[in-house]
């Protein structure tokens, strides 16, 4: 799994990993997410339809 496309358990980006949650956002909006900036974390829209459950 590419780091990128770990988020926490509400849909928030993650600070921590390279380049913030502006690098965070970039790569995910590349693949075609849609990142609410409008919270104080901001948030992936609609991630609940992407999961994946890890074994």
């Amino acid at each position: 799994v590419c780091y990128w496309r770990v988020i926490k358990k509400k849909g928030e980006l993650i600070a921590k990993f390279p380049n913030g949650v502006e690098g965070h956002a970039l790569l995910l909006q590349k693949e075609g997410f849609e990142i609410d900036f409008s919270k104080k974390n901001p948030v992936v829209v609609g991630y609940e339809a992407n999961l994946v459950k890890l074994a």
